[in-house]
């Protein structure tokens, strides 16, 4: 599993003056907003990188992508309590959580946080390379925690360039 350390974490919103800055302060899924904008093309996907039992619960890895372009790098973390509750959530394959939580229902975002991932390099090997993170000084993060069935559950992601060029070619 990657570990994406070094991050300094703020309950502030980015600072830059734009529609995407804006967006990300909402509670939507990404998922949902890619099944929108891309009125569900058959070009949006997401690779499940795996779980990884941990004391603490399950964590997901997973890489959303367009066509071959890397959108978003996501982790989760699912307490073991909640994965007790609700065992699909260790069964998603390449599903997006974003819809299975809509479909379920049972959750809200409590609390974000944002920062910056500024090496690169932590992130999975396949998307090394990729999305000009080469040129990157650093990534926009988002860390949010979701209460589901009335569990606290952590999703960190990291918005790759590929993402907010999309949202901006989407007409938000």
């Amino acid at each position: 599993m990657v570990t994406l350390a070094e991050i300094q974490w703020t309950n502030r919103a980015p600072t830059k003056n734009n529609s995407f800055c804006s967006w990300l302060q909402k509670t939507t899924p990404v998922s949902q907003f890619l099944l929108e904008k891309l009125e569900q093309h058959p070009q949006y996907k997401l690779i499940n990188s795996g779980y990884y039992i941990e004391p603490s619960g399950y964590y997901r890895e997973a890489i959303i992508y367009n066509c071959d372009t890397p959108l978003i790098y996501a982790q989760t973390l699912f307490p073991k309590q909640l994965v007790d509750e609700i065992p699909k959530l260790t069964q998603l394959g390449d599903s997006s959580l974003g819809v299975f939580l809509l479909e379920h229902g049972q959750f809200h975002k409590e609390s974000m946080d944002f920062g910056y991932l500024k090496k690169v390099e932590q992130l999975p090997a396949q998307i090394q390379g990729k999305n000009e993170l080469q040129k990157c000084d650093s990534l926009l993060c988002r860390r949010s925690v979701l209460t589901i069935a009335g569990h606290k559950a952590k999703l960190i992601e990291v918005f790759l360039p590929g993402f907010e060029e999309l949202f901006h070619e989407k007409g938000q």
